[in-house]
């Protein structure tokens, strides 16, 4: 019974550290300071706020609410209790279909934000996904059980290091790193991609050296402002934070909106702050993606950030705010065989990868995310199409795709119809996107103007752009598979949430969130988080009407 209960004990230090990497990165600045670098040329929260008043400029907060949907925002707003979230719309724009990237996993959404790019160009195609150059899965936190198998030390060190200072293309700048080239400080509250241009040091607890070999401490590189947990508590915050052992370590809604405020009050809020409330997206998993009232709660932290000056109005005059959903929620089916996908037993008479062994040797492997699956042909002879055959013969999958030389192609179940698409054509998208198509477009929800040469997505948002940017992120032969509604695919250490929400899929429910912009009557060039970072910049440029925005 003893060993038992050590072992409990571990784990739930070990969950926690997981917990840690899947919601953002353990960050601390070098030395113990204020958030921001502290010196007698900084100014004071008043003269701050002052300044902001004669030169006419706004700073920018943008802050990520986690699985934020327009449905539930609807709903909530006309049972009037998310009154800042209210407030907002009331004073701004709200888009209530902002389109996520694919796959609709945290780890790409927020590589794309930073970058304006998709997978293909940022280079991070998943959570989870297959490096054909270090022959093995790359995983920044699936699950705790998939970090046992596959090797907790190397999972730690692509989330800690790798992820923002290898595999994040260093030839894209970050929105971060472009602020900083026009001389705009930049912050990130809990986000897990957070490269930048200033130096930082990630403190990891002893033990964790003890447990698993790891070191000290981790050099990378982040934006001016960082903060995490109590890995990286402002020293100015007086008083406790909520960032003990049952609480995440700081890793939720109350800890960034706290850090938020804080920096607001004490005039050390960065030109741009990018801040990220994670706690909805756990709820939803568990209750379902219309359980409004863990939305709700999350607008409490916003009325606090509000409520950092005098009046919500003045929060307004002296700030553009962005407040987004980083992707949607899909209802899965309540019984847990049925919502799985079980991808080792479509793919039984193949040698597959399985977690902490080499992928030499293995015929194929898996990249799963929640609603989506990358099937990588490693060592296999049968093609991608017949790859693709064997998991169409499941009704659960929406539809399979690979790619033939330059041409996507992409096949539904219980069809031989096929569709061939590829970039550059006479045929173009709501988001400008150019194509050429031929087959059936019914399998991807396609709608075709023959007369105009347009291209309407119905079920599927921008899902041409959405297919071929994550297949030709990969470096080796891949199928991409997406679940219909209802569903989610199952492999070696992934976990279902039957009954509740998941994500990761190329439907609306997966690919829609929602948005509100405050503070400015400019606009993105379309509602994708695609081009937000261009929007982002443009905010930072001076018009001559009204000062910035």
């Amino acid at each position: 019974m003893k060993k038992w209960w050590i072992l409990g004990v571990v784990l739930l230090i070990c969950t926690t550290i997981s917990f840690i990497y899947f919601g953002t990165s353990l960050l601390e600045q070098t030395g113990e300071s204020s958030l921001l670098p502290s010196g007698p040329g900084k100014l004071t929260a008043q003269e701050q706020k002052d300044d902001q008043i004669q030169d006419g400029h706004k700073k920018v907060i943008m802050i990520i609410m986690d699985s934020m949907s327009a449905p539930l925002v609807n709903s909530a707003v006309e049972k009037g209790t998310m009154p800042a979230l209210k407030f907002l719309m009331d004073h701004g724009h709200f888009y209530p279909e902002l389109v996520s990237p694919f796959p609709t996993m945290s780890v790409t959404i927020e590589s794309t934000l930073l970058t304006g790019k998709m997978p293909d160009k940022h280079h991070i195609p998943g959570l989870s996904w297959y490096s054909p150059d270090e022959g093995r899965l790359i995983n920044y936190g699936t699950t705790f059980l998939f970090w046992m198998k596959n090797g907790f030390r190397q999972g730690i060190g692509d989330t800690l290091f790798n992820l923002n200072n290898q595999h994040l293309n260093p030839a894209i700048p970050t929105i971060f790193e472009e602020l900083a080239k026009r001389g705009k400080t930049s912050g990130s509250v809990n986000l897990i991609v957070y490269r930048g241009p200033a130096q930082h040091r990630l403190q990891l607890p002893a033990w964790s050296h003890k447990l698993f070999g790891l070191p000290d401490t981790i050099e990378t590189k982040g934006p001016h402002a960082l903060a995490f947990g109590r890995f990286n508590r402002p020293v100015t915050i007086q008083g406790s934070l909520p960032d003990g052992l049952t609480q995440r370590l700081g890793l939720n809604d109350e800890y960034s909106a706290r850090v938020v405020s804080h920096v607001i009050e004490q005039g050390e809020q960065p030109d741009f702050l990018l801040a990220f409330f994670p706690d909805f997206d756990n709820i939803a998993h568990r209750h379902g993606p219309h359980y409004r009232k863990g939305l709700e709660k999350t607008d409490r932290f916003l009325q606090e950030i509000l409520n950092s000056y005098d009046s919500w109005e003045q929060a307004l005059e002296k700030n553009i705010f962005i407040v987004l959903g980083d992707h949607g929620q899909d209802q899965l089916v309540e019984d847990k065989e049925q919502a799985g996908i079980n991808l080792e037993t479509i793919y039984a008479d193949y040698n597959f990868h399985r977690l902490g062994e080499q992928t030499m040797g293995s015929d194929i492997a898996f990249g799963v995310n929640g609603r989506m699956s990358y099937v990588y042909a490693i060592e296999t002879k049968d093609s991608l199409a017949h790859l693709a055959s064997q998991a169409l013969e499941d009704e659960r999958v929406a539809f399979a795709a690979w790619l033939e030389g330059e041409w996507g192609v992409a096949q539904a179940p219980g069809s031989k119809q096929t569709l061939r698409f590829k970039p550059i054509g006479p045929l173009t998208d709501i988001y400008g996107g150019r194509w050429t198509i031929h087959g059936d477009e019914q399998i991807l929800g396609l709608k075709l103007d023959q007369n105009k040469w347009q291209i309407a997505f119905t079920d599927f948002p921008d899902i041409l752009n959405h297919l071929y940017t994550a297949l030709k992120a990969s470096a080796s032969s891949t199928v991409v598979l997406t679940a219909k509604p209802g569903y989610s695919f199952k492999a070696e250490g992934i976990s279902v949430h039957a009954g509740g929400g998941e994500h990761g899929g190329a439907h609306k429910h997966d690919v829609l969130a929602a948005m509100v912009v405050a503070g400015t009557d400019k606009r993105p060039e379309h509602s994708r988080i695609v081009d937000l970072k261009a929007f982002v910049l443009s905010l930072f440029e001076l018009d001559d009407k009204n000062g910035r925005g």
